[in-house]
């Protein structure tokens, strides 16, 4: 997960600066600095670095806890990844403005990609915090009841 988290903060480091990497399509110049033009690539640039921020700040948690947490998260991580991914892809090609179709709507991939982050990491410390207070699953549970005696 650390490799992870830091392959795609490269990556949204990279996609973030086109300008910088000599991939951006339209440039302008403004009081004498260059800029660019293209808005594409910087946001998907956002969504991997947020993602990888909290990908590396959960990784960091995740790697001191027992499997049977770990792994509890790691279910919730690969539904909540494509859902995020897609509502902030959503809003990216939305038109009229706006996020999700809505004209002079708030929700701009950036906002989206910067709630949906904020949600997947404190979805994911209560999942952790939860499975850490009451870490008994069902087989515990019958492993602690008595022997059936006949």
């Amino acid at each position: 997960m650390l490799f992870v988290a830091l392959i795609s903060g490269v990556i949204g480091y990279v996609l973030a600066s086109p300008l910088e990497f000599g991939f951006c399509q339209g440039t302008y110049v403004f009081n004498g600095r260059i800029g660019c033009l293209d808005k594409f690539l910087p946001m998907v640039g956002l969504v991997f670095i947020l993602f990888s921020l909290s990908l590396l700040s959960l990784s960091i948690i995740t790697f001191f806890l027992r499997d049977e947490i770990f792994r509890a998260w790691l279910k919730f991580a690969y539904w909540w990844l494509p859902i995020s991914i897609f509502f902030i892809f959503l809003s990216a090609n939305a038109g009229g403005g706006g996020g999700f179709g809505l004209g002079n709507s708030e929700f701009s991939p950036e906002v989206i990609s910067m709630v949906f982050s904020g949600l997947f990491a404190f979805i994911s410390i209560l999942i952790i915090l939860a499975k850490l207070v009451f870490p008994r699953s069902n087989k515990e549970k019958k492993e602690k009841l008595p022997p059936k005696t006949d």
